[in-house]
């Protein structure tokens, strides 16, 4: 188990889903905010809790400029960064897919 999953099995953090619409409707962890990484400057005023916020996206990247970006309005935020939402598959944690009206 990863640090990620002991934080969530104990309900210690939110996560925050970085990747665009049409990544995350593939498969997201449950529970999981979307703030896509593009919006997260003007969106993410209402981001931050009294638990710490971990970013996620699908490789890393996005997740660790996206934690910079929160941090820097003073919410307690780290990136994922080894392999991401891919990563969190391999080591058999659950995803909800998600499938938009009119979607094919």
């Amino acid at each position: 188990m990863d640090e990620l999953e002991r934080l969530l099995a104990r309900g210690a953090v939110d996560v925050v889903d970085v990747r665009e619409a049409d990544e995350r409707d593939g498969g997201y962890i449950p529970g999981s905010r979307h703030v896509p990484y593009r919006l997260l400057r003007a969106l993410g005023d209402g981001i931050g809790s009294e638990r710490p916020v971990v970013t996620i996206c699908e490789s890393g990247a996005r997740a660790g400029i996206a934690a910079s970006i929160l941090a820097a309005r003073g919410v307690d935020a780290r990136p994922v960064l080894d392999g991401g939402i891919g990563a969190w598959r391999a080591r058999g944690n659950e995803t909800v897919g998600f499938r938009r009206c009119g979607g094919g």
